[in-house]
């Protein structure tokens, strides 16, 4: 049989085998699956409305209110820390009545019962249906805590034995919280991100953080006579791949690597989670002299790269081709670097030249303004 709902089994077999006295508290139960409606579903979008939505549940059992409250406080908190942190959004707390709590002639029992939704505000969406926060309208539904108390304990004969204070034996109901968090959350992170051109994946997120294009073209090509060819081809590369290096090591390279024009100084310590730009970075080179520059660009773009890197070789002061490979004091070529993010493609930041430490630092700088922008 297909279930809308766990609870009715879930409690019932807590209730009859795995919850008979104090030592058995809390209990904390967590499963990944789908819930399933029975109703007609008008233009169903993926991830986000559907007869069946992919979630993440929870239950819990504690002895006290208090300890059934602290415990919902802390799963808020981090769901709230999902969508901040990894999804790159701002998150809205809801207070929901909730039926199933201690409600009994609208006063509530032991502590303070009901639901907490987290949602995430759409830009230019319309309110689907009804929802928590009323009138409030573009705003998805991806995260519930329920605290229902003692009441949906008692129903489901969920007691536990224990000594009073007078060192008597008593059983009393547990106090139960309910959470979950769906695949909306995903769907709201990619509405949220998404422009006219495709969907932005944020960095923390992105299997692909950076991408590196390297000016390179084929000898003898007919494409922009710019691009880099044989030795200053090979050279460009290699300073790809040595950028590509202290990328990939953690903490390589500090928010400050270098002095004068190179340096790059990092003010972000209001971001939550800012270090994890400080650890390996997921970084791939795209030097295939097969396609044109432009069509690499579009390629990564469409799919959601946060930042692009585009790096050629410098050109020479006195207007004519490109600078030799030995342009630079230690032996690598002089090389400009442009960054390009997702969010203001046709911006970016201004050619600099620089070396491949500083160009590493500057990446990881623009990687934690990105995410929090």
């Amino acid at each position: 049989a297909v279930r809308a709902s766990s609870e009715p089994l879930l409690y019932s077999v807590m209730a009859r085998s795995w919850i008979t006295s104090s030592r058995d508290l809390p209990l904390v139960l967590n499963r990944w699956g789908a819930a399933v409606s029975h109703e007609n579903v008008r233009r169903p979008l993926p991830m986000m409305r559907g007869r069946e939505l992919q979630l993440q549940e929870g239950h819990a059992a504690h002895a006290d209110a208090t300890g059934s409250g602290d415990f919902a406080d802390s799963v808020q908190k981090v769901y709230i820390r999902v969508c901040e942190e990894l999804l790159a959004v701002a998150p809205r707390v809801q207070a929901a009545p909730d039926s199933r709590g201690d409600a009994e002639d609208g006063a509530p029992v032991d502590g303070a019962t009901g639901r907490a939704v987290v949602g995430v505000p759409i830009p230019g969406a319309a309110s689907a249906g009804s929802s928590a926060f009323g009138a409030d309208a573009g705003v998805v539904e991806v995260a519930s805590i329920g605290r229902l108390g003692s009441a949906s304990a008692a129903a489901f004969k969920m007691r536990y034995a224990h000594t009073s204070a007078e060192g008597k034996c008593m059983t009393s109901p547990c106090s139960l919280t309910c959470f979950s968090i769906t695949s909306r959350a995903i769907g709201a992170a990619l509405c949220a991100h998404g422009d006219n051109a495709g969907f932005i994946i944020p960095p923390r997120l992105a299997p692909v953080q950076v991408v590196v294009l390297p000016f390179v073209g084929r000898p003898g090509g007919s494409g922009d006579p710019s691009a880099a060819t044989g030795e200053e081809a090979r050279a460009l590369v290699l300073w790809c791949d040595a950028v590509v290096a202290r990328l990939r090591t953690p903490g390589a390279v500090p928010p400050s690597a270098a002095g004068g024009a190179e340096k790059v100084s990092v003010s972000n310590g209001a971001l939550p989670g800012a270090a994890w730009a400080q650890g390996s970075v997921r970084v791939k080179v795209d030097d295939r002299v097969c396609l044109p520059h432009g069509k690499k660009v579009q390629h990564w773009l469409s799919r959601g790269v946060p930042l692009l890197l585009f790096v050629r070789i410098a050109p020479a002061h006195d207007g004519g081709p490109c600078t030799n490979i030995d342009a630079a004091a230690d032996g690598s070529p002089s090389v400009v670097a442009r960054l390009g993010p997702r969010d203001m493609p046709g911006l970016g930041r201004p050619q600099t030249p620089m070396s491949a430490a500083a160009c590493a630092s500057a990446v990881r700088h623009e990687l934690e303004m990105l995410h929090g922008r």
